[in-house]
């Protein structure tokens, strides 16, 4: 007789370490192993597919709900228990036993209904601006604005007003902080609100004038930004700043080239007409600025050149449509109206 006291985390592994460690002579017809199993439930992870899309829910314990990111909003499941899954114990050296899954809860039916209920970007928004923000809570600040401007496919007028109103309150801060909280938070944010709806932006600036302050906050930026190296450069698919360091005795001129995929057979920018008799019909293209911050420009001995050519979709050919040069400099903002 021989007895052995063991801790494993299931009864086959047990049954096998005692007959391994058996006196060579002693012979066991039967082992009876108890084993204490303290086991977590859980739901396992799932994916479901719905109206609103397809959605991955994690491993959840039970008697919990769990909430996920949903459009504007948020979805909600609940994981409840269900029936327990036993352990058998072999009773001899060649019993075998199945695992005991901790994946017994059961996934209630997910919750939707709030996935379109834009009042939670409202609420954020309004938490924000009712903040003072200073430099000791902007990096906080521009996070929290950076994780809500992502849904900014779904703001309304009032939330681009909002998160504009923010944008301004950050913008005296930007010289006298880290330039990564303008880099990772602030720029990526701004970026993401133009993705706000065409008829939104239209309607926050006949309202609020929100576009133009938004613009100005663009422009501020690079004058505002510290340069830690000669030159910066952001790109991002709405929003691209390119910024350098000059000395007004020895700089004698710069040069930024946009362009997208292949230069030679693609147009970054590509704006389609009909040909109409309509009156008052125009198209916006990008909008592309530049400035020399403090300096007062004037007399230049060779112009600022901006061009854009015009490329005929029939024969892809490219065709000179518009440039212009100023003498005295470029402190104006320039928004090209394009019409085809």
């Amino acid at each position: 007789m021989c007895s052995v006291s063991a801790a494993f985390s299931t009864s086959s592994p047990v049954a096998f370490a005692v007959f391994a460690i058996l006196p060579i002579g002693h012979v066991a017809v039967a082992v009876t192993v108890a084993v204490t199993v303290a086991l977590s439930v859980f739901c396992n992870e799932s994916t479901t597919s719905t109206s609103n899309g397809t959605f991955y829910w994690p491993i959840t314990k039970i008697g919990t709900d769990v909430t996920i990111p949903c459009h504007a909003n948020v979805a909600t499941r609940h994981c409840s228990s269900g029936e327990m899954v036993g352990l058998e114990m072999p009773t001899n050296q060649y019993g075998t036993s199945p695992k005991g899954s901790p994946f017994t809860g059961v996934w209630q039916e997910p919750d939707m209904s709030q996935c379109y209920n834009t009042e939670r970007i409202t609420q954020q928004l309004k938490n924000i601006t009712s903040e003072d923000i200073n430099e000791e809570n902007v990096d906080e600040v521009s996070t929290i604005l950076s994780d809500i401007s992502k849904k900014a496919v779904y703001f309304k007028a009032e939330d681009i007003d909002l998160a504009v109103d923010i944008q301004e309150k950050m913008l005296p801060l930007i010289s006298n902080v880290s330039t990564n909280i303008t880099l990772n938070n602030i720029l990526p944010s701004i970026n993401n609100m133009i993705d706000t709806p065409e008829e939104i932006l239209v309607e926050a600036e006949q309202s609020d004038g929100t576009v133009s302050r938004m613009l100005d906050i663009i422009e501020a930026i690079p004058e505002e930004i510290p340069l830690e190296e000669q030159q910066l450069t952001v790109l991002h698919p709405n929003l691209c700043i390119g910024a350098i360091k000059v000395e007004k005795d020895t700089f004698n001129g710069a040069f930024y080239g946009i362009s997208f995929g292949n230069n030679e057979t693609e147009a970054m920018t590509m704006v389609t007409q009909n040909s109409s008799t309509k009156a008052n019909t125009m198209i916006n293209s990008n909008i592309i600025a530049a400035n020399i911050p403090n300096i007062k420009v004037t007399n230049l001995d060779e112009p600022v050149n901006i061009s854009f050519n015009l490329r005929d979709q029939k024969s892809g050919e490219t065709s000179h449509l518009l440039s212009m040069a100023s003498y005295i400099g470029c402190g104006i903002s320039l928004a090209c109206l394009i019409l085809i």
